[in-house]
C-alpha cells in the first residue's frame, strides 16, 4: 500500500483535474481510467507471485469493478450517440440528394456532413449541391462558384430561387439586406421537400 499510495493519489488528482477543466475527450479519459486501475492491480498482484491480501482486495476490487462498469456505460452512451448522429446524417444526406436542383448554403458549422459509418464507402455519399461556411474562405468555394454559376452570392440569394440556407436561421440577414440593399426579407421554412434538414429561403417582400 505504501509503495502504490503516491501513484493512487496522483491518479485521483489527475481525474479531478480532467473533470473540472475537461482537457481530454471522454473515450480517452475512460480508457485512461480503466488502464490506471489495471496497472495498480498488476503492481499489487505480481509482487513475488503472491496473491493479494483480503484487505487489499476489499479496497481495490470494488474500485476496479466500478471502473469497468462505468467505462462500459460510457462506451454504450457514446456508441448510442454515434448511431443517432449517423441516422441524422443519413436523413440529411437523403434530403440534399432528393433536391439536386437546389444549392444549399450551410448557415451553421455543426451541420452533419461526415457522420457516415466507418464501414460505408465515402464515394456513395457525395454531395454536389452543398456549400459549407468553412468553404467560403478557401479555394473550394471558388470552384463551386463556377460550378453553380454564382456571382455575388448575397445578391444571388435574392435573385435566384434555387438557393436556400440550411441549418439554424440567421436572423441578422434581415438587418443586413435592409441596410445593404434596402430590401425587407422573410426567412421562410421549406417543410415540404425536406424531412430532417432545416432548410429555409430568403424571400424579398
Amino acid at each position: 500500500m505504501k509503495k502504490i499510495l503516491p501513484f493512487i493519489l496522483c491518479s485521483l488528482v489527475l481525474y479531478l483535474y480532467l473533470f473540472l477543466f475537461r482537457k481530454i475527450t471522454a473515450p480517452v479519459f475512460f480508457g485512461f481510467l480503466i488502464m490506471n486501475w489495471l496497472i495498480i492491480l498488476l503492481f499489487i498482484s505480481v509482487d513475488k507471485w503472491k496473491m493479494i491480501s483480503k484487505r487489499t482486495a476489499m479496497i481495490f476490487i470494488p474500485l476496479i469493478a466500478f471502473s469497468f462498469i462505468w467505462g462500459f456505460i460510457r462506451i454504450y452512451k457514446i456508441n448510442s450517440g454515434n448511431i443517432e448522429k449517423y441516422k441524422e446524417w443519413l436523413c440529411n444526406f437523403n434530403d440534399l440528394k432528393n433536391n439536386p436542383s437546389v444549392i444549399h448554403i450551410s448557415s451553421h458549422p455543426d451541420f452533419p456532413t461526415d457522420y457516415f459509418s466507418i464501414t460505408d464507402n465515402p464515394r456513395n455519399f457525395i454531395i454536389n449541391n452543398f456549400i459549407s461556411i468553412g468553404q467560403i474562405c478557401n479555394t473550394v468555394y471558388y470552384q463551386k462558384k463556377q460550378q453553380f454559376k454564382l456571382g455575388n452570392i448575397m445578391e444571388d440569394i435574392l435573385k435566384r430561387s434555387d438557393i436556400s440556407f440550411i441549418g439554424t436561421k440567421i436572423n441578422s440577414l434581415k438587418e443586413y439586406y435592409l441596410k445593404k440593399y434596402n430590401r425587407e426579407i422573410e426567412l421562410v421554412d421549406d417543410t415540404v421537400h425536406y424531412q430532417c434538414a432545416n432548410v429555409y429561403r430568403v424571400i424579398s417582400k
